[in-house]
């Protein structure tokens, strides 16, 4: 090809860049924008995105049940600074929490982390779960709003773009041990957390990793330009000092409920949490919600603390359930495994 012809194809290339990136920044508007004017409105905007863009990471439509619902509120109300889903093995916690990482970075622009327990675990689910989810849903996304290229190509496991923010994917383990020779001296975040900030924090399986390291963790905000930063934990209950142990220190933590058909009572889905640990002047999530701040001197003065108790029985099934969990308890060989990742709570063999 002639140089002329060469020099100008990639003029042309750029200039469909830069008309691609001043689209972008028209429908989306900058990080300072997204903080001044959607903090409020955000989850209720996130929400009515999930319907029109979510998918599964099989390419499946999402099930926006009542619950669903009301837990992306709370996960997505970015008034929150820390809130803790803690609930049985597969119900929906990654997948959510996924999406909101993908529709928050897009949205503000904004740096953003993820932390796994071990490298294991971060070589499978990025690629498996947000390269999937984030492929279908910035597809449909960009389909709709007639734009293209929100997400880079260029990405790893390690390091992901959309728009001009980073995603960062870190795994919490080192391979040196706290308290040994081979760490003594050693700073105490390991290489694999340090030299990187954001404004979202999220971690996956939280039980899973050392209560020494998180405050390593947490410090990965200190330089957020997203007021406070935002915290997400997520994982099934460990036998003390995992997810659960936020409980004691929650400001409010929160129980699935349904209305009995036969007798019209409200009753708890939690196996164990609802009857244990209700709040004497405990108000509904939605109540919440409408009672925090929306004044703008005043939505990031208290930095509010929620956990979120998810249950097996939110699973739709044509089975009962109940009897299923019964039978699964009643004939399964390991107690403290039934316990954690079928029923969701701790243990009580490990209290």
């Amino acid at each position: 090809m002639p140089l002329d012809h060469k020099k100008l194809e990639v003029a042309e290339l750029f200039k469909e860049l830069l008309e691609n990136q001043t689209k972008q920044s028209k429908l989306f508007g900058s990080s300072r924008e997204f903080i001044k004017t959607k903090v409020c409105s955000y989850s209720q905007e996130f929400i009515e995105r999930l319907k029109k863009y979510g998918k599964t990471e099989l390419n499946e439509d999402l099930n926006i049940t009542n619950w669903v619902e009301e837990y992306c509120l709370v996960i997505a109300d970015l008034r929150l600074y820390q809130v803790s889903t803690t609930g049985n093995a597969q119900c929906g916690k990654t997948l959510f929490n996924t999406l909101l990482l993908v529709d928050f970075t897009t949205f503000s622009n904004l740096d953003t982390i993820w932390f796994y327990p071990t490298k294991t675990q971060l070589d499978s689910l990025v690629p498996n779960m947000f390269g999937r989810v984030s492929k279908h849903y910035l597809t449909n996304l960009e389909k709709q709003l007639n734009i293209e290229n929100l997400k880079s190509t260029k990405g790893n496991n390690y390091n992901q773009r959309i728009r001009d923010a980073s995603i960062y994917f870190r795994f919490a383990s080192t391979s040196a041990k706290d308290n040994t020779e081979q760490k003594k001296g050693l700073t105490a975040v390991g290489g694999s957390a340090a030299s990187i900030s954001g404004n979202m924090l999220f971690i996956e399986e939280r039980s899973q990793i050392s209560p020494d390291s998180l405050s390593t963790l947490y410090r990965r905000l200190d330089a957020a330009r997203f007021p406070n930063g935002l915290i997400r934990e997520i994982g099934t209950p460990g036998g003390g000092l995992g997810i659960e142990s936020n409980i004691d220190r929650a400001d409010y933590h929160f129980y699935p409920h349904t209305i009995c058909d036969s007798c019209n009572k409200e009753i708890a889905l939690n196996p164990k949490g609802a009857l244990f640990h209700k709040q004497p002047d405990g108000i509904h999530l939605k109540e919440l919600l409408k009672r925090l701040p929306t004044e703008e001197d005043q939505i990031f003065t208290q930095q509010l603390n929620v956990i979120v108790h998810l249950s097996p029985l939110l699973r739709q099934s044509k089975q009962n359930l109940a009897v299923k969990l019964v039978d699964i308890g009643e004939n399964g060989d390991n107690p403290r495994d039934f316990q954690q990742q079928v029923l969701g709570w701790k243990s009580e063999n490990d209290q």
